[in-house]
Formats: C-alpha cells, sequence, structure tokens
C-alpha cells in the first residue's frame, strides 16, 4: 500500500506546474522520537482542483537546528526528485531554526497564519494575570467534570430542567489558544446550569461578576479570530485568505477600542492592537501574498493595503518572472478576452468587517477617480482619441488581460476560486498559469498539525516501541489513505 500511494502521488505531483509546502517537527512523548513531516499541496491541471499529500514523514534525530532541518528538507525533496524551481512557497512555524532553514535551501516562505494569530493572542490576552486566573477556574470546573461521571449526570439533569443545551465541558489543551477559547465559550454558555449545580453540591468555584463580565466580552471579541482560524485550517483555502482577514482584524479592533461595549478589557484590546500591527502587518506588503490576494476572484484589488498600481506592477513582474523575463511589452493586440460570534448587544461582527475593509477600498478608488476626472479636464485638448488608441495597441498582453480580469464583478465570498478558474480561466491565459502557482500555497501548516494528530494515536503508551521506520510508513499511509478510492 505505501509504495502504491508513494507512486501515485509522485506522478501527481511531476503532472503539477507548481507546488507549495508545509513542514513541521513533532515528537512522540510514549516513544521519544522526533520526525520532521512535510506536506505537498499542489493544483490539478485538467480540474483546476487543490490536491494535498503528505511527502514524507522522516524520523529526524539530529538536534533540530536549522542546518539539519535544511538537510532532512532536502533528502525528502530529494526521494520525489521535486526541483526547486517548482516549489512556490513553504509554510512553516515562526521558530528562528525553520526560518534559518527554509532561507539557507533558497526556497521562498511564509510564516503560518494561524500559528501567527495564535502569537498575538498569547502575547496581549492570555499573558495578562486576570486571563491566567480565569483560565485556571475554568480548568478546574472542566476536570472536575469530566473525571466524574456522576458529577456529569448532575450537571444534565439541571441543563434539562433549566431547558439548557446539554453540552459538555470543554478541556483546553494550553497550546492551541482556540482550545481555550472553546473552554471559556462553552463555560460561559453554562453560567447558569453551573451556578445551580454550585449551590446544590458546592463541589466547583465558580467566577465572580465581575470574572464572568471579563469572559463575555473576551469571548466576542476573540471569535473572529477563532472563525479565521477554522477559515484558514480549511484545505481548500488558500494563502489569499491571508491579507484580506488581517484588514479585517484590524477593522475590528478599530472599532472595539472606541465601544464602550468593551469596557472592562480595553487595556487587552490596546494591547492585541499592538500585537496584530507588530506581527500581521507584515503579511500586508508581501509581494508574493499580494499577487496571490489579487488572483483570487473573490478579493482581486478590492481587499489590499497595497497601492493597486504597486500590485499590478507585481503582477506584471511576477509574469515575467514566470516567462524568464521574455514577455517583454508586445505591439500584438492580444485582448484576451465555522463558529460564529453573534453580533447581538452591539458587539462586533467579523463579517460586517470584512465588508467595511472592501467599502474603504471602494471610497479611496472612487475619491481617486474623481481627481483623475479633474485632471483630464484639464488636459482634454491634448488627450486625443488616437493617442488612446496607440496607448491600447502598446499595452503588453498581461496587463490587457489584467485590465479584463479586473473589469469582471467580484466573486461572492463563499464561494471557490478554483471552480472560478476551471470555468473562466480560458478566457485569461496568463493569469490562470499565474493562479496554478500562486494558488497552491495554504495560509497555514496546520496539514502538518493533522498528520502529527495522527501520529499521537498510532504512538500511543501501548506502541511505545514501535520502530521509526514503521512510524513513518503508518502516519504516511493513515494520512494518504483518501487517495486510495481515487486510484481505484
Amino acid at each position: 500500500m505505501y509504495d502504491e500511494l508513494f507512486k501515485d502521488i509522485k506522478i501527481k505531483i511531476s503532472a503539477a506546474n507548481y507546488l507549495s509546502l508545509t513542514t513541521d517537527i513533532w515528537t512522540a512523548d510514549t516513544a521519544k522520537i522526533a520526525f520532521l513531516s512535510i506536506t505537498g499541496h499542489w493544483i490539478d491541471l485538467t480540474k483546476f482542483s487543490q490536491e494535498t499529500a503528505v511527502l514524507r514523514v522522516i524520523h529526524f534525530p539530529e538536534k533540530h537546528t536549522g542546518v539539519h532541518i535544511k538537510e532532512y528538507l532536502q533528502k525528502g525533496l530529494e526521494t520525489f526528485e521535486i526541483p526547486l524551481s517548482k516549489i512556490h512557497l513553504i509554510v512553516t512555524d515562526n521558530a528562528s531554526n525553520m526560518k534559518a532553514a527554509v532561507k539557507n535551501s533558497g526556497m521562498s516562505s511564509i510564516p503560518c497564519f494561524i500559528h501567527t494569530l495564535q502569537l498575538c493572542i498569547h502575547d496581549s490576552i492570555f499573558s495578562q494575570e486576570i486571563i491566567k486566573e480565569i483560565l485556571t477556574l475554568c480548568r478546574g470546573i472542566t476536570t472536575h467534570f469530566n473525571h466524574s461521571p456522576i458529577a456529569c449526570a448532575k450537571l444534565k439533569s439541571i441543563q434539562q430542567q433549566l431547558s439548557t443545551v446539554p453540552h459538555k465541558m470543554k478541556q483546553d489543551v494550553p497550546t492551541r489558544w482556540n482550545s481555550s477559547f472553546e473552554m471559556l465559550q462553552r463555560t460561559f454558555e453554562q453560567k447558569v446550569p453551573l451556578a445551580t449545580y454550585a449551590a446544590e453540591y458546592d463541589e466547583i468555584k465558580l467566577a465572580t461578576n465581575y470574572q464572568w463580565g471579563i469572559v463575555e466580552k473576551l469571548v466576542h471579541i476573540l471569535a473572529p479570530f477563532e472563525n479565521l482560524t477554522k477559515k484558514c485550517g480549511r484545505r481548500d483555502e488558500t494563502c489569499a485568505q491571508i491579507i484580506p482577514s488581517v484588514l479585517a482584524l484590524k477593522v475590528l479592533l478599530q472599532k472595539a477600542s472606541s465601544s464602550d461595549i468593551y469596557a472592562g478589557i480595553m487595556t487587552m484590546i490596546d494591547e492585541l492592537i499592538k500585537s496584530v500591527t507588530k506581527r500581521l502587518d507584515k503579511f500586508l506588503l508581501n509581494k508574493m501574498l499580494c499577487v496571490s490576494t489579487f488572483l483570487d476572484p473573490r478579493y482581486k484589488l478590492l481587499y489590499q493595503h497595497a497601492d493597486e498600481n504597486v500590485i499590478k506592477e507585481w503582477v506584471e513582474e511576477a509574469w515575467r518572472e514566470m516567462q524568464g523575463a521574455q514577455d517583454v511589452v508586445d505591439s500584438d493586440s492580444d485582448n484576451a478576452p465555522i463558529v460564529k460570534a453573534p453580533a447581538s448587544n452591539g458587539f462586533i461582527s467579523i463579517d460586517d468587517c470584512f465588508k467595511d475593509v472592501a467599502s474603504m477600498r471602494t471610497g479611496r478608488k472612487q475619491s481617486e477617480r474623481r481627481s483623475e476626472a479633474e485632471r483630464e479636464l484639464v488636459d482634454i485638448e491634448v488627450v486625443t482619441t488616437d493617442i488612446i488608441k496607440k496607448q491600447t495597441i502598446l499595452k503588453s498582453a498581461i496587463t490587457q488581460e489584467i485590465d479584463n480580469y479586473l473589469s469582471l464583478p467580484l466573486l461572492e465570498n463563499k464561494s471557490s476560486p478554483f471552480l472560478w478558474w476551471s470555468k473562466c480561466g480560458m478566457q485569461f491565459e496568463k493569469l490562470k498559469k499565474m493562479a496554478l502557482k500562486y494558488l497552491t500555497a495554504p495560509p497555514s501548516s496546520i496539514e502538518s498539525e493533522r498528520l502529527f494528530s495522527a501520529g499521537g494515536d498510532i504512538y500511543e503508551a501501548t506502541r511505545s516501541r514501535l520502530k521509526a521506520d514503521n512510524g513513518e510508513y503508518l502516519m504516511f499511509v493513515h494520512y494518504n489513505l483518501k487517495l486510495i478510492k481515487q486510484l481505484k
């Protein structure tokens, strides 16, 4: 089975124009064995559909230095005979050893967006003493019910009496911020049943009214972050989602900072704004991300921070690089044709923030058009029909294609950019080729986490003596089993 899967994946990768990678390192606690993962992401040329597979799970006995990570990455790529020229991007966490490894290997990279969001929240929220106290309190409540079937039965009975949703309590994993968010959210949801339980049995310590107030506001301000974490963790999402998400979060936080509704957590919001600015602003002017966002028909230029003309230049520059700088301006007339936070009680919705981003950009464009119109009135005598015709003829094929692409309406946010390119790509031959490259990269390295989640099941306590080679094979097959159906 391993050989069959390996052969099929190699054939698929060979047929793809480009692919992007994610990588991560994980250690099996029971066996104390480390592994390095490499997952591949590419677009099927015939269907214009996303493909994902684990390329390698490699036993990693060395120290986790940048030099060693680079060596093992190259080892994994050589197995599939993948040249560096075929790799668009590699997505990693923010660890310095990963950054050094990728930089020294000659590959372009972006940090995992989900991991960067987690750093923002840990910097500004979960490092606060009051939040640490609340999390400890919630963990105590959750642990009580998770370890006592009798307590669970009592709570369920109370939930039924109060006609409350009979949800179980959720335990968090401290290394995953969104699991802590889900624990806070569930604890607040069950506030009344928990209070009734505490009054009857006196077995748990509850939050004070002040702490409950903080939890309520915190859940609402973090819900959009959780929403985007889940969205960017989907297999059908691409790195084109990153810039629009950053802009929407900045709008959200700006609104929250001037809203009385969030009184009591304003210091945290201010810290969150600083952290988002420090860690996420770097995405906004990243050339590769700007081009990727442009090539997503849901976003194009409307959900961007960089200047529109600059982005167009970057797109043309990227095309020339793909063509080996051979696409010079020519004179032919190639006219190539999730958990969603409730917005009640005045709390802010992330969906509204996405709309605000688009509205702000549209308003700026209209203002620019008015200024251009005023200038044209002054210079009207020198702008002749012949000159306009000559400018159109001298436009490069890629420039004309960009203009035609931008003239079409945006795709709905929930629609698939891949389906759009499969249906409309024939009109935009050059941009479609670019999309085959720039839309391969995922916004996060979560596929490696999913792989290692399966690894945790494989290296359970009863398999602590499983050899590293067998662990490699089992994780590879477990993840890639979905390909078996395609083989038959």
